[in-house]
């Protein structure tokens, strides 16, 4: 997934089931899965060659992706793997606290910073729009200020990598998830969620600055509530207001009048409904109630 940095806005996301031809094998075997995916998520919404500055966790970066994003006009930063190709041995290697080392090669910047004893080893990020400089910061404790030195790649990358958590965290405050087999259900539910969250964010920017937005459960509600009241207006332009639907008693089901048939030429489908038109006591589902005429 690509989210905004600031706003939390999803801006592209796919559902990775493996390789799916024999161009995804090849690019996958060559590149890499990390490198294949952000190559993709970045092609979806045509960011590349715009200035965009993108970061990743340690699963995506490496030094030929950074290469290949920055001649196509598009920086990254982010922490990265010691295991990782072509990393300065330095940097794997032990650190004292405090101590920062800096190596640089053309545009690509890579660190490695320990800033506690209890950090056993350093973190290791790479960038290809930062400088090798640090910032000052000041923290009072036991009534003693303490001044520390931290690279500013890793302020940087702190202040803008929160991006998908914090956009997932927002997600599932509301997502009303249930256990099922059906895998399509729960990508579903999901996809309707971020429309859901996305409308809300774009909601929130458009509003003049003085104007208090509403919480986005109330935004939720009233998005069924409009819904709801199409359908109603939809109805009643048919020509169907004289009808309605009812719900059977009990646990009682008929056989839908629209959806279901029982002629052996389409194979016989019957779908069962829990609810019946009011008027001619027909099982119907709502989904069909539009094409329903009472005889």
């Amino acid at each position: 997934m690509l989210c905004d940095s600031v706003s939390k806005y999803c801006l592209a996301f796919y559902i990775y089931r493996g390789a799916q031809s024999a161009a995804d094998r090849l690019e996958i075997q060559q590149n890499g899965l990390a490198h294949t995916v952000v190559m993709k998520l970045l092609t979806m919404g045509f960011y590349f060659s715009k200035g965009y500055h993108i970061f990743v966790d340690n699963f995506f970066t490496s030094i030929p992706l950074a290469k290949a994003l920055y001649d196509l006009g598009t920086y990254i930063t982010g922490t990265i793997r010691r295991n990782r190709k072509f990393l300065p041995k330095p940097l794997t290697e032990k650190f004292g606290v405090g101590i920062t080392k800096y190596f640089r090669q053309g545009p690509i910047l890579t660190i490695g910073y320990r800033e506690k004893k209890s950090q056993r080893v350093p973190v290791i990020l790479l960038s290809s729009k930062s400088k090798a400089e640090g910032t000052t910061h000041f923290r009072t404790r036991r009534g003693q200020t303490e001044e520390t030195v931290k690279p500013f790649v890793v302020e940087c990358y702190n202040n803008y990598m929160g991006g998908i958590d914090t956009s997932d965290m927002m997600l599932y405050t509301y997502l009303d998830e249930r256990r099922t087999v059906k895998y399509w259900k729960k990508v579903c539910f999901n996809v309707f969620s971020r429309m859901i969250l996305n409308s809300y964010i774009i909601y929130k920017e458009s509003l003049p600055s003085e104007e208090m937005p509403i919480i986005r459960f109330r935004f939720m509600i009233s998005i069924v509530e409009t819904l709801a009241k199409e359908w109603e207006s939809a109805n009643k332009t048919s020509g169907a207001e004289s009808n309605k639907l009812e719900k059977l008693p009990e646990k009682k089901e008929k056989d839908c009048c629209v959806c279901s048939t029982r002629n052996k030429s389409d194979g016989g489908k019957r779908r069962r409904s829990r609810t019946m038109c009011s008027t001619c006591k027909k099982g119907l589902h709502g989904v069909c109630f539009l094409q329903h005429k009472c005889n």
